[in-house]
């Protein structure tokens, strides 16, 4: 194997993640201070209160969204030896999703989820003969790049690719 063949590591676009720990934070300071009496009031804490349920469960995601904002793993890796994939959200580790000449081809789609368009980069394996969806939305390195760097590597594994000119825009659902 070559070593110098391209590399890229891709991370979570910084700029959505700070939106959305300042505005979940935002959230948790405007509660705190509009509903202090009932929310911190620890001699009288009762549990049955949805605004306190609410409350806890909107500190906790605000405390991950932070340590995902911190942390900033890399979420997908391509490499000379195949695709590699983070095990879970607040995972340091990669896991080789498939090597490149376990593909058979790769196309990408486009879905809606939670109403808002997602894209996909979609590998068919050939064993086992089954496709791989990887969300390459919200990433810190364009698709253009990405696509680009599939096909170098389709071109020397003899693997198929189903999109169409890598100019042409993403549409809007």
């Amino acid at each position: 194997m070559n070593r110098d063949q391209p590399t890229l590591i891709i991370r979570a676009n910084q700029q959505t993640a700070i939106s959305g720990a300042l505005i979940f934070t935002g959230i948790d300071v405007f509660m705190a201070y509009q509903f202090r009496k009932e929310l911190i009031d620890w001699k009288h804490w009762d549990t049955s209160l949805p605004e306190k349920i609410f409350f806890v469960l909107l500190v906790v995601v605000t405390v991950m969204t932070w340590i995902a904002l911190v942390q900033n793993s890399p979420r997908l890796k391509m490499d000379q030896v195949g695709i590699w994939r983070r095990r879970h959200v607040f995972s340091h580790t990669l896991k080789l999703l498939v090597t490149w000449d376990n593909i058979s081809y790769y196309t990408t789609q486009l879905e809606p989820r939670h109403n808002l368009p997602t894209l996909d980069l979609v590998i068919r394996k050939k064993v086992p003969d089954e496709p791989v969806n990887v969300n390459i939305t919200n990433s810190d390195i364009s698709r253009e790049n990405i696509l680009l760097l599939l096909r170098i590597y389709s071109k020397q594994y003899g693997f198929n690719d189903f999109l169409e000119a890598l100019d042409a825009p993403i549409a809007e659902t």
